[in-house]
């Protein structure tokens, strides 16, 4: 139960269909309240014995909890940031790009809809599913969905998005090294990373 009365529910599983981590899910579902009408999920700091990273093309820097790195493709400077679970893709609109699409800051959604590139090609935007997060007084806009290799191989990948101060709105798609979902933990250093984009 939220704090103005209203009431949700949470699914949980995994994939072999055996949900051990059931304290985890309770906890989750604990950090929920409202604000605006929108979910509150509270995030912790980023950890400490992390470091900074600038990207080159944007000027924006981030912070990257201890444990996650960088990578740099030489040929196309695409960088990737990686733990030892989780693959990070950072990316970002210009406000000149957002002018140029006919989208905004204030509508994070359509902004998603745009950054939506699933590998299952049959795969639909669906803008009813996307979150509006409040987070330590930033908001920040969360999509998750289930796409597939070409293989068949299913997994779970998150699209999120968050509007600066500069005009930019710094996006990111994470998804599993293995396995089919981002844990708990994996997903609170994500979004800290999107948080730090200054």
């Amino acid at each position: 139960e939220f704090s103005d009365g209203t009431v949700a529910g949470i699914n949980a599983w995994t994939w072999d269909g055996e949900l051990e981590e059931r304290d985890v899910a309770i906890a989750m579902a604990a950090t929920y309240d409202v604000a605006g009408g929108a979910a509150v999920r509270p995030v912790p700091p980023v950890a400490s014995g992390g470091n900074s990273f600038t990207f080159e093309t944007s000027g924006l820097t981030i912070d990257l909890p201890e444990g996650w790195e960088t990578s740099i493709n030489e040929e196309s400077g695409f960088v990737t940031l990686s733990s030892s679970e989780t693959i990070y893709f950072p990316g970002w609109y210009y406000a000149s790009n957002l002018e140029e699409l006919g989208l905004t800051q204030d509508d994070l959604v359509s902004v998603l809809a745009d950054y939506f590139f699933p590998l299952d090609d049959t795969l639909t935007f669906d803008p009813s599913a996307v979150e509006l997060l409040h987070v330590e007084g930033h908001v920040v806009a969360y999509y998750e969905f289930v796409d597939s290799t070409s293989d068949g191989t299913q997994f779970t990948k998150i699209n999120l998005a968050t509007p600066l101060d500069n005009g930019m709105v710094f996006v990111a798609e994470i998804f599993p090294r293995d396995g089919f979902e981002v844990t708990v933990t994996e997903l609170n250093d994500a979004l800290s990373i999107l948080l730090s984009a200054r």
